[in-house]
């Protein structure tokens, strides 16, 4: 749970990286919390300026978040994740990198 959020976080800032110049961001936020808000208001704003891209867009939206939270109660909490659980933990971060191939121009060879 924990490297799947790593995964996805870091993709995030990176994709927050290229966008910066779309966005009213004095300085590149530092802290989890902010990199997720901003993302999240990145993700919102494109999903209204590009419409066939919403869905897409709202996806990795949310991704960022259900891993955060995934991290969170793994770190955490204390229920352990099965195996399968982090299966989908891991398909959930690839399914991020897609869509941030597909829509942001992040190269795979970047995250390997």
């Amino acid at each position: 749970m924990h490297a799947a959020y790593y995964a996805v976080y870091h993709a995030a800032t990176a994709i927050l990286l290229t966008k910066r110049g779309d966005l009213t961001l004095t300085a590149m936020p530092s802290n989890h919390a902010e990199i997720r808000h901003h993302f999240s208001a990145l993700v919102q704003r494109l999903a209204i300026e590009n419409p066939a891209e919403a869905d897409d867009l709202r996806e990795a939206g949310a991704i960022l978040l259900e891993r955060y939270a995934a991290r969170q109660e793994g770190d955490y909490g204390a229920a352990p994740f099965s195996g399968d659980d982090v299966k989908q933990s891991v398909a959930r971060a690839r399914r991020f990198f897609e869509i941030g191939r597909k829509l942001f121009g992040l190269n795979r060879a970047d995250f390997k």
